[in-house]
């Protein structure tokens, strides 16, 4: 391990950040990096392997990982890319799994391409809307979602 890195070498602003981002309630840098090392790791050399590249500043996990790591608070996940069919049920289903996702913490991003662009046939008399109504519709939910 080098000295002058770890926790001994964040400034403020950083240690902040990790104490009201990362940290357990009681828990501090050496409590955290065991935590986070050890949920990931496949075996105690992997673990030290992992600790010293983030105590060396060569690696940092992303926020989901440093803050849910080894307990059941949120996903270890950053982000989910998801695919919305061209049908009603498809349509339902990707709300319900953006909805279950956002709700565990996770960002979500989608692609619409697949949905009917607007007054394109929809059965024998109807025409379509296009997306722009259900990203509005994903974009009102997303704000009544409590993330986290």
């Amino acid at each position: 391990m080098k000295e002058g890195r770890g926790w001994e070498g964040l400034n403020s602003f950083s240690r902040n950040m990790y104490e009201s981002t990362y940290f357990l309630n009681g828990e501090d840098y050496s409590g955290w990096l065991n935590r986070v090392t050890t949920s990931y790791a496949n075996n105690d050399a992997h673990a030290a392997r992992l600790q010293k590249y983030i105590h060396n500043y060569w690696f940092h996990p992303a926020t989901p990982i440093s803050s849910n790591a080894g307990t059941d608070r949120g996903l270890p996940i950053s982000c989910f890319v998801r695919e919305v069919e061209d049908a009603k049920q498809g349509i339902f289903y990707a709300y319900n799994e953006a909805f279950w996702l956002g709700a565990r913490g996770t960002g979500i991003g989608t692609t619409w391409d697949a949905v009917r662009e607007v007054g394109a046939a929809v059965g024998d008399i109807g025409h379509s809307s296009g997306i722009i109504p259900f990203i509005g519709i994903s974009d009102r939910a997303t704000l009544a979602i409590s993330q986290g």
